[in-house]
């Protein structure tokens, strides 16, 4: 039985407030301290105002917020690349990362992207006697290649004849460019949480807002599901 949304924010909070408290001892801050580093605590120190055990739980909470956008994150590049794949396949063929007409309208960063993952998708595949698929490339495709055919480069090749097919419920007064925005402002986010920095200044709602929109543009039901079980609000309301 699928939980009402509302019961399901309830639950978590619930379950939140029921996280036991860590106790912060000297010895365990000065330990923590040097693990971070105080370098990097600096930041969190800043913005709490406060001792190395508040930059500390500054530094958790920046760690949470990651985690918890992790499911939007995660669910925005997967309907992406699918929506994304599935044009292109309509348009060049099964097989259209080996097509000589869809390289041709590629831009020569997105081209050198595209056949160094065939070609390793080839070596790897070869030691196990496996062909490659349309599904090893577009796995193995980063998040950038899929942002780059978003660009307006691509209208006359790909969006001019497919952007409603790929993107149904983006509304009449947007483009792929307004995509292409919203997708970059989530990588860019993406690279931060992956790389370890401080997210905590950014402007989190608004970003998460995008990620829900354009899961939206794409399947209005992965973005409720997506909605559902993604706790960001609980864990942004709850700073430390």
């Amino acid at each position: 039985m699928i939980v009402p949304r509302s019961s399901h924010k309830q639950y978590s909070i619930k379950y939140a407030d029921l996280q036991p408290q860590y106790s912060y001892t000297p010895a365990k801050i000065a330990s923590l301290e040097k693990a971070i580093s105080p370098a990097r605590l600096s930041t969190y120190q800043i913005a709490s105002g406060g001792s190395t055990a508040d930059a500390i739980c500054l530094y958790y909470w920046n760690i949470a917020l990651g985690q918890s956008l992790h499911l939007p994150i995660q669910s925005v590049e997967v309907s992406l690349r699918n929506t994304i794949s599935d044009s292109i396949e309509s348009l060049f063929g099964q097989r259209w990362y080996s097509a000589i007409k869809f390289e041709l309208i590629l831009t020569p960063w997105a081209k050198k992207t595209l056949r160094e993952t065939v070609q390793k998708k080839v070596k790897n595949n070869r030691r196990n006697n496996k062909p490659v698929t349309a599904g090893d490339v577009i796995a193995n495709l980063t998040f950038g290649f899929w942002r780059e055919l978003l660009k307006s480069h691509y209208d006359p090749h790909i969006w001019n004849k497919k952007l409603s097919v790929a993107f149904p419920h983006l509304p009449l007064r947007k483009s792929n460019q307004d995509v292409y925005k919203s997708v970059d402002k989530i990588i860019k986010l993406r690279n931060r949480i992956s790389h370890h920095e401080p997210i905590i200044k950014g402007r989190l709602i608004p970003l998460y807002n995008s990620m829900l929109d354009t899961i939206g543009w794409i399947c209005p039901d992965t973005r409720d599901w997506v909605e559902h079980h993604c706790d960001f609000d609980v864990v942004h309301t709850n700073r430390p």
